[in-house]
Formats: C-alpha cells, sequence, structure tokens
C-alpha cells in the first residue's frame, strides 16, 4: 500500500520542524560566550550573604573561543586564561583552565541565554547575567523614550 501525499507532506513537515527546532540549537559551550556580571552568591551562610553578594556584584567574565577573562573585583586586575571544555551538554558545560589545572574543574550552568550560575564549590555557585551590547542598551532606551512620547502625546 502506498501512502498517500497527505502523510508524505506531514511527515516532510514534521522532519523540517524536527530539525530547525532541535538540529540547531547551541551547545551550553557556544552559549556562555560573551561578557557577564555578577549578581548574587547562592549557598553561603546568612552571616556572611550581604558580603558574599557584593562580591558576586563585582565579578566579571568573559568567555572567548577558548579563552576566559576573569575579573575578581572592579578594581582587580583581570586573569586571562586558556580553557579546555571537558564535557557539555545544552545547559552545562565543564571546563579546565591552563591556570588552575586538569583537576580543578569548572562547572557552569545556564539557566537561560542571559542568566548563568558558576559552582565555585560543592553546593555554592555565583550567578551571573549576560551584559547587554551597548547598541542593544541604547535600542531599549530608545524605544522607552518612544514609547514614553507616544503614549504621553495619546493620553488626553
Amino acid at each position: 500500500m502506498r501512502p498517500s501525499r497527505f502523510a508524505a507532506h506531514r511527515a516532510l513537515i514534521f522532519a523540517l520542524f524536527t530539525f530547525g527546532a532541535f538540529g540547531c540549537q547551541k551547545t551550553a559551550s557556544e552559549r556562555v560566550i560573551g561578557k557577564w556580571h555578577g549578581v548574587k552568591a547562592d549557598g553561603v551562610i546568612a552571616d556572611v550573604q550581604p558580603a558574599a553578594n557584593e562580591a558576586a556584584n563585582g565579578m566579571q567574565l568573559e568567555f572567548k573561543k577558548d579563552v576566559v577573562v576573569i575579573r575578581p573585583a572592579k578594581d582587580k586586575d583581570p586573569l586571562t586564561a586558556r580553557y579546555i571544555v571537558l564535557r557539555e551538554d545544552r545547559r552545562s558545560v565543564v571546563v579546565v583552565t591552563e591556570h588552575d589545572g586538569a583537576r580543578d574543574e569548572q562547572t557552569l550552568t545556564l539557566d537561560d541565554d542571559d542568566t548563568m550560575r558558576w559552582q565555585v564549590l560543592q553546593g555554592k555557585t555565583i550567578t551571573f547575567e549576560r551584559e547587554k551590547e551597548k547598541n542593544e542598551k541604547a535600542e531599549k532606551a530608545e524605544k522607552a523614550k518612544a514609547g514614553g512620547a507616544s503614549s504621553s502625546a495619546s493620553a488626553p
């Protein structure tokens, strides 16, 4: 028995959708590329939470193809090191750096495209947010101005 054209058409659409939706997704090591700034620390005791959050807020990371630049605080010199991806999936990547050595694995988990957690110790993480490009920030500011101007112009 020969499949109908309708069934063949549905199969083709399904195959294209599946490839489009799942075949082109980036891996975690591709998604981690960019500049990140620290937001908060998690997993620390309440007494040191404010200090841990302050330290996290001062941290900046920049991942390039095989190099990471770590700035532990805004007033500190950055540390640059090559890194190697040991394993990864869609959400997380495990790397080692030439600076820390092969035994000091670092796990980075992407909660979404703009939020990443770095597991610094078991049960202790620093949450980072992706830094938006200046052009994106300028566009948003322009849209907000235009939106505010048009909404105020339409108000009685």
